[in-house]
Parts: C-alpha cells; structure tokens; sequence
C-alpha cells in the first residue's frame, strides 16, 4: 500500500501580560489524515517599558500622587524606577517598583550627574520626569541619551518664583534663561498643574502649547476613614493655611475681619503656617483690635491640618497669585467650603455657588458679604458639593489615578 505524508508546522503566537507565547504543533498527513505528533510551547519574556520619576520622598501630596501613579504604571505592565532625594529617603517603601536616592543631598553634584546617566544607559527608560531640584540633570542627560519622552513636572508661576527668590535681579534672568533653555531644548514633554501655570510657561518661558499637559495634582482621602462633621458640629470659625508672606494676602484678611468681628462678635480666624511675615502680623492683629479673634497655630501636624478644616466653617484663601492651591482642595475634602481670590490655578478648583465664593480682598465688607450670603445659603448642601466634588476630581483615587495614568501612557507612547 503507498502511503504519501507531509509534515506541517502550525504556529500560534499568543501574547500574554510580558510574555510572548508562541505554540507549535506538528502535523502528519497521510492518506487523507491529520495525525498530531507533537506539541509544545516556548515562553519569551518581553522586555518591559521603564519609566523613571522623580520626586521628594513618600509623606507629601505631591511625592505621594507621584507614588501613586507609579504603583499604576507598575500595574499595568511598565517597569518603574522611582528616584528620591537623599534627605530621609525611604527606599523600603514599595514591593512593586524600584526605589533609589540621589547620592548627594540635593542633585547637582558629579556623583548625581553620573548615578543618572548610568542609570539611563543600564535601563534605557522611554520616558523620564524631573521635578524640583532634579530637573536639570534628568532633562540634560535624557537628551544626551535621546530617551524618546523627556518630561518635567512644573509647579510654579514665574511671579511665585520671583517673589521666594533670594537671587539679584541679574542671576534670576539667568536662572530664567538656563531654566527657558532646558524646556525648550531638551524637554518634550512638559506636565504642570493647572490651566494658569500652563498660560505662564507660554508667555515667560516661549515654550509651544502642544507640548504642555496639564495634569492636576491628586491627594489621598484623609476623611475616607474618618467622619466628616455637619454644620451644627461645626464651630463658627475660619481657618487660613498657608506660608505667611506677603503674597498670601493675610494682611488684606486680617483687615477684612474687622467687619466681620462687627457684627460677629465670637467668630475665629486660624491662621496656619509660618514664615518671615508671622512678627508683623501678630502686630497687625493687636493693632486692628482682633487679638482674642486671630489664633496663630504656627506650622502643626498634616492630620491636626485637617481636623481644623473638619471643625470650621469655612476655608479662606487670599494669595494674589496661586498656581495651583493644594489647601483649597484639603478643605473640599473636609466638606469645608471655599472663599478665595479670583486669581491662578484657584479659578480651576472653586466652582462659583456650587464649592465656595470668591471675594475681593480689596473691596470694603467683602468678606463679609461672603459670609453672610453662606449663612443665607443651605451650608450643609455646600459642604456635600465640596465633598462630592473632590471625589470626583481631586481624590487620589484608584478610579482617578487610571484616568491620569491613560493620558499620560498615550503621551509617553504617541
């Protein structure tokens, strides 16, 4: 009897999480019959995307909404470095992904110049992110090694920067320059946090539009195990968080709560933070007649923060220039409702009538008017938009944290 057979090799190859996995199966044809005679599986491991971000060490908002979107990236299959600085580093910190500290203090020693570079050369991320001190060395060696996605976190406005800075005028247009320069040559991609700061780096820093992406900062739920108090458990007080210097506008506050102390006799204002204005305003308070309103708590605790937010009835804000304005979305959180000043990235976080007001420091008895329309107004119902609306779009949420993780994969990969 003849017998005619071809051998036939079929393969599937099936991609699964990392790995590639290819299946094989050899075939026998004979007279009319497939006859399997062997199968089997190789296992490829795929190379994973790295991504390096730099940051402060875990303990902050900011390093922590880092953290959290680290531990996203991780979990969708990215391999993650995370670098801290030096000071009280923790690289203990997460099982997930790779935590390292800069060698130095602060990142600008030869010692840091060639940890980063090294590190690049070993890993060879596809997207970096500088922040802070770090930013000029991880834009200046991500370019050197053409890591295809250079990003940095910018934070402030140049008006902020101007006023904290001890430079002369001639060394802060050259830390302008150098600062101009990095993020029109070496960055490409350029995240910031809010609709404002990303209008100031266009306009001081030339730097083009398609390239900035605005990306809010998000902040852990500090009330999600905690309860949130109702108006009637709340004292008739204000509270004021911030570094006090003189673009926070305390002073103007201050001024605006004789009209208040007026016709509310009992009403507090906390003030919350130091810094080099806390001597003058002390004075200022005894001088307006506002000593047993006014209490100066100094800097206190994070969680001490929040049971003030949790206890007053509202949360004043009165910089005349805010980039962002973290405290207004720890007082959202609190179910505390806003009044703050129409400038910056606030106009981004209070919704006129739905979270809070705004007022205008410069304007006689607008403080007042503020507070007497919340009191007209269903509180309660304020401090559930303000609550609701930070879950929403400010939580560090997981929910929240897959929205930011998508923009930010379709940026890195596009």
């Amino acid at each position: 009897m003849h017998i005619s057979s071809v051998t036939i090799y079929l393969f599937y190859i099936v991609r699964w999480n990392t790995l590639i996995i290819i299946i094989g199966w050899f075939t026998t044809f004979v007279d009319g019959h497939f006859i399997i005679l062997f199968s089997h599986c190789v296992f490829m491991s795929k190379k994973k995307k790295t991504i390096i971000i730099c940051t402060s060490p875990k303990g902050n908002s900011v390093s922590n909404y880092f953290f959290g979107l680290a531990e996203t990236f991780h979990e969708k299959g990215y391999a993650v470095i995370v670098i801290v600085d030096k000071k009280k580093a923790n690289t203990s910190i997460s099982r997930n992904f790779t935590v390292l500290s800069w060698p130095s203090y602060r990142p600008t020693t030869f010692k840091d110049f060639v940890f980063f570079y090294k590190l690049c050369k070993r890993h060879k991320p596809i997207f970096t992110l500088g922040q802070f001190g770090a930013t000029n060395f991880v834009l200046f060696i991500s370019y050197m090694l053409s890591v295809p996605k250079r990003g940095v976190y910018w934070h402030t406005m140049l008006k902020q920067l101007r006023t904290d800075s001890k430079l002369s005028r001639l060394k802060f247009l050259l830390f302008k320059w150098r600062k101009q320069l990095l993020l029109k040559c070496c960055a490409n991609v350029v995240l910031t946090n809010s609709k404002n700061t990303k209008k100031d780096l266009i306009k001081h820093f030339r730097i083009t539009s398609k390239k900035i992406y605005v990306f809010n900062i998000l902040i852990q739920d500090y009330f999600k195990d905690n309860n949130i108090n109702y108006y009637e458990n709340r004292e008739q007080a204000i509270v004021f968080i911030g570094r006090l210097h003189k673009s926070k506008g305390h002073d103007l506050v201050l001024k605006q709560m004789q009209d208040l102390v007026k016709i509310y006799s009992d009403i507090k204002l906390y003030i919350i933070g130091n810094g080099p204005e806390r001597h003058n305003l002390i004075e200022l308070t005894k001088s307006l007649g506002l000593a047993n309103n006014v209490i100066f708590t100094g800097a206190i605790p994070q969680t001490q923060t929040y049971e003030h937010l949790n206890r007053v009835f509202l949360h004043i804000s009165a910089s005349l220039e805010e980039a962002y304005g973290l405290v207004n979305i720890e007082a959202l959180s609190a179910g505390t409702p806003i009044v703050a000043t129409r400038v910056g990235g606030l106009q981004e976080i209070l919704i006129e009538g739905i979270n809070g007001f705004y007022f205008n420091p410069n304007e006689v008895e607008s403080l007042l008017k503020t507070f007497r329309k919340l009191q007209k107004l269903n509180w309660q119902k304020f401090s559930a938009n303000a609550r609701q609306d930070f879950l929403h779009r400010f939580s560090l949420s997981r929910t929240n944290l897959h929205k930011h993780y998508l923009m930010l994969d379709k940026i890195i990969n596009n």
